[in-house]
């Protein structure tokens, strides 16, 4: 996956080598079979639709952090990338908080 900033390009693994497709349950038969969703949630991610729309995603806490992590670092490095262009162009931490206070 590539995020895109301007002109930064943030390159972060892929989730996956190959896209698979998803398989997708019944809001009425995760909740009949919850056990075995939680554990195949371990192997894969599960969609969960509602009245036949994606309503939720069901994965393993493992898959979530990895995807938080990802995310965070992401956005760090957008943050770190307009500090050091407004830096380079003059920005002090003492303008930003007089432009702040403003």
């Amino acid at each position: 996956m590539y995020v895109l900033y301007k002109r930064s390009i943030v390159s972060l693994q892929p989730i996956h080598d190959e896209v698979t497709p998803m398989q997708t349950i019944s809001s009425s038969d995760a909740r009949n079979n919850l056990a075995a969703m939680l554990d195949k949630a371990q192997h894969e991610p599960i969609a969960i639709q509602k009245q036949g729309r994606n309503a939720a995603v069901l994965l393993s806490y493992e898959e979530y952090e990895r995807l938080t992590n990802a995310s965070v670092a992401a956005f760090q490095v957008i943050c770190d990338t307009v500090g050091a262009k407004a830096k380079s162009r003059g920005l002090t931490e003492a303008k930003l908080v007089k432009l702040l206070a403003e």
